[in-house]
């Protein structure tokens, strides 16, 4: 069981930057080149995939900052994925997990 990653201990390293990065691979976007926010250098090596899905309007920053270190929870993950799909997202009206919220 040593080997293995659980769940718990993958959810403190999943980070906004891999999560787009790996995304952004998997439905094949172009990379986007240039300073987006504040606080994704152009020279760091997601800023390309950030950039594409702020450009398509996928992810979003705040106060001109995307907190690339952030760590994104299960609700987060599934929005960005699926409108990186192309798949509309369904409005939820129940509360299936603790740590994802309604809206």
């Amino acid at each position: 069981m040593d080997n293995f990653i659980s769940l718990r201990r993958l959810r403190n390293w999943i980070v906004t930057a891999s999560v787009v990065t790996l995304l952004s691979s998997l439905v094949f976007v172009t990379p986007v080149w240039g300073q987006y926010f504040d606080d994704v250098p152009e020279d760091e090596w997601y800023a390309p995939y950030v950039n594409n899905l702020a450009d398509l309007d996928i992810v979003e920053g705040e106060n001109g900052l995307y907190s690339p270190a952030r760590n994104m929870n299960r609700a987060e993950i599934a929005k960005v994925a699926t409108l990186a799909a192309g798949i509309e997202p369904v409005p939820c009206t129940e509360k299936p997990f603790d740590d994802v919220p309604v809206e």
